[in-house]
């Protein structure tokens, strides 16, 4: 499946950016996600994560939530701070969905939860959904 969108008239491949402190995790996430044919950037830490969205236009970004210095629940909370990352949606990804109760924006239809094991079938139609309301919303803002 070829996930292409149009903006502004121009084919553009999704970007996602894949957060995690554990490498085996990151290699799961992106071995399930490859063959959709998005782009993926991968952080190791908070703080690698927040870098990478000023450096780059991301369109969603699936976050660990439980990560040594900055983790998931802060991570999130600062990309809503920011003009830039504001309307970017959040797949949490955790082992301990309860902590996803400290983000203070988790009832935004934007904002998905998805528990550790990752089911690949899950978390597919999750990226697809979250991708479609943010298209969905950029239509609007356009018109």
């Amino acid at each position: 499946m070829s996930m292409q969108r149009i903006v502004s008239g121009v084919r553009r491949v999704p970007t996602l950016l894949l957060v995690d402190d554990r490498r085996t995790n990151l290699l799961c996430l992106k071995l399930l996600l490859e063959p959709e044919g998005y782009r993926l950037l991968t952080a190791s830490s908070g703080a690698a994560a927040l870098g990478t969205l000023r450096t780059d236009h991301v369109d969603l970004v699936i976050l660990d939530v439980m990560m040594p210095g900055l983790d998931g629940i802060e991570v999130a909370e600062r990309m809503r701070a920011s003009p830039t990352t504001a309307g970017a949606p959040i797949l949490f990804v955790t082992a301990a969905p309860d902590e996803v109760g400290r983000f203070s924006q988790r009832d935004r239809e934007d904002v998905a939860t998805l528990p550790k094991p990752v089911d690949g079938d899950n978390l597919r139609k999750l990226v697809t959904r979250l991708l479609l309301l943010r298209d969905e919303r950029e239509e609007r803002k356009a018109r």
